[in-house]
Protein backbone atom coordinates (compact mmCIF):
# COMPACT_ATOMS: atom_id res chain seq x y z
CA UNK A 1 0.00 0.00 0.00
CA UNK A 2 1.74 3.13 -1.09
CA UNK A 3 0.20 6.14 -0.04
CA UNK A 4 -2.66 4.89 1.49
CA UNK A 5 -4.59 3.38 -1.82
CA UNK A 6 -5.05 0.09 -1.46
CA UNK A 7 -3.53 -2.13 -4.37
CA UNK A 8 -6.07 -4.86 -3.28
CA UNK A 9 -3.08 -7.38 -2.75
CA UNK A 10 -3.00 -8.73 0.59
CA UNK A 11 -0.34 -9.38 3.27
CA UNK A 12 0.70 -12.73 4.99
CA UNK A 13 -0.58 -11.13 7.74
CA UNK A 14 -3.98 -10.77 6.80
CA UNK A 15 -4.00 -14.32 4.92
CA UNK A 16 -3.32 -15.92 8.10
CA UNK A 17 -5.96 -14.21 10.49
CA UNK A 18 -8.33 -15.53 7.47
CA UNK A 19 -6.95 -19.04 7.55
CA UNK A 20 -7.12 -18.70 11.35
CA UNK A 21 -11.06 -17.22 11.12
CA UNK A 22 -11.89 -20.04 8.67
CA UNK A 23 -10.56 -22.86 10.90
CA UNK A 24 -12.20 -21.27 13.88
CA UNK A 25 -15.48 -21.05 12.02
CA UNK A 26 -15.21 -24.66 10.69
CA UNK A 27 -14.39 -26.00 14.28
CA UNK A 28 -17.57 -23.89 15.59
CA UNK A 29 -19.93 -25.21 13.05
CA UNK A 30 -18.82 -28.91 13.66
CA UNK A 31 -19.26 -28.71 17.01
CA UNK A 32 -23.04 -27.53 16.70
CA UNK A 33 -23.86 -30.00 14.39
CA UNK A 34 -22.53 -32.93 16.80
CA UNK A 35 -23.77 -31.16 19.45
CA UNK A 36 -27.14 -30.74 18.08
CA UNK A 37 -27.18 -34.27 16.68
CA UNK A 38 -26.51 -36.33 19.96
CA UNK A 39 -29.05 -34.06 21.59
CA UNK A 40 -31.51 -34.81 18.93
CA UNK A 41 -30.90 -38.67 19.19
CA UNK A 42 -30.90 -38.31 23.18
CA UNK A 43 -34.71 -36.63 22.82
CA UNK A 44 -35.74 -39.31 20.62
CA UNK A 45 -34.29 -42.49 22.75
CA UNK A 46 -35.91 -40.80 25.71
CA UNK A 47 -39.26 -39.98 23.77
CA UNK A 48 -39.43 -43.94 22.22
CA UNK A 49 -39.06 -45.77 25.10
CA UNK A 50 -41.94 -43.26 26.96
CA UNK A 51 -43.57 -43.80 23.58
CA UNK A 52 -43.83 -47.27 23.82
CA UNK A 53 -44.65 -47.80 27.35
CA UNK A 54 -47.86 -45.79 26.05
CA UNK A 55 -48.32 -47.55 23.23
CA UNK A 56 -48.12 -50.90 25.29
CA UNK A 57 -50.80 -48.84 27.56
CA UNK A 58 -53.13 -47.77 24.66
CA UNK A 59 -53.36 -51.77 23.95
CA UNK A 60 -53.74 -53.10 27.03
CA UNK A 61 -56.47 -50.44 27.94
CA UNK A 62 -58.24 -51.09 24.66
CA UNK A 63 -58.05 -55.17 24.87
CA UNK A 64 -58.65 -55.45 28.55
CA UNK A 65 -60.41 -52.23 29.72
CA UNK A 66 -57.72 -51.51 32.48
CA UNK A 67 -54.69 -49.07 32.52
CA UNK A 68 -51.26 -50.16 33.65
CA UNK A 69 -50.33 -47.71 36.16
CA UNK A 70 -46.24 -48.72 36.38
CA UNK A 71 -46.07 -48.55 32.65
CA UNK A 72 -47.90 -45.57 32.54
CA UNK A 73 -45.58 -43.73 35.45
CA UNK A 74 -42.25 -44.87 33.47
CA UNK A 75 -43.62 -43.85 30.33
CA UNK A 76 -44.01 -40.30 32.69
CA UNK A 77 -40.92 -40.35 34.29
CA UNK A 78 -39.12 -40.97 31.64
CA UNK A 79 -40.86 -37.81 29.84
CA UNK A 80 -40.10 -35.86 32.75
CA UNK A 81 -36.55 -37.01 32.29
CA UNK A 82 -35.62 -35.33 28.80
CA UNK A 83 -34.11 -31.87 30.39
CA UNK A 84 -32.04 -33.88 33.04
CA UNK A 85 -31.06 -35.79 29.82
CA UNK A 86 -30.22 -33.34 27.98
CA UNK A 87 -27.49 -31.90 30.58
CA UNK A 88 -26.12 -35.42 30.75
CA UNK A 89 -23.16 -37.06 29.07
CA UNK A 90 -25.12 -39.55 26.79
CA UNK A 91 -23.80 -42.86 28.52
CA UNK A 92 -25.87 -41.49 31.65
CA UNK A 93 -28.68 -41.25 29.33
CA UNK A 94 -28.83 -44.31 28.21
CA UNK A 95 -28.09 -45.90 31.51
CA UNK A 96 -31.17 -43.78 33.08
CA UNK A 97 -33.58 -44.98 30.02
CA UNK A 98 -32.42 -48.68 30.44
CA UNK A 99 -32.91 -48.50 34.42
CA UNK A 100 -36.39 -47.20 34.04
CA UNK A 101 -37.91 -49.92 31.68
CA UNK A 102 -35.39 -52.40 33.72
CA UNK A 103 -38.00 -50.94 36.81
CA UNK A 104 -41.02 -51.31 35.30
CA UNK A 105 -40.09 -55.25 34.03
CA UNK A 106 -38.69 -56.08 37.62
CA UNK A 107 -41.87 -54.65 38.65
CA UNK A 108 -43.76 -56.59 36.65
CA UNK A 109 -42.04 -60.06 36.72
CA UNK A 110 -42.36 -60.14 40.05
CA UNK A 111 -45.33 -58.80 41.62
CA UNK A 112 -47.40 -60.97 38.61
CA UNK A 113 -45.34 -63.98 38.86
CA UNK A 114 -48.04 -66.22 40.44
CA UNK A 115 -50.86 -65.57 37.53
CA UNK A 116 -47.90 -65.70 34.77
CA UNK A 117 -47.36 -69.38 35.83
CA UNK A 118 -50.59 -70.05 36.11
CA UNK A 119 -51.25 -69.00 32.30
CA UNK A 120 -48.23 -70.66 31.35
CA UNK A 121 -48.47 -73.80 32.97
CA UNK A 122 -51.83 -74.22 33.91
CA UNK A 123 -51.59 -78.58 34.21
CA UNK A 124 -48.99 -77.64 37.50
CA UNK A 125 -51.66 -75.78 39.27
CA UNK A 126 -54.76 -77.71 40.48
Amino acid sequence: MRDGVSTGEKDTADLDALAADNRLIRRVRWQLVAWSGVTTLLVLVVLGAALYLIAQVAFLWRSTGRIFRRRTLGAAVLIALIPAALNLSAVAALAIVSTVCSLVVAYEAIRHREHRSQIRHPELTG
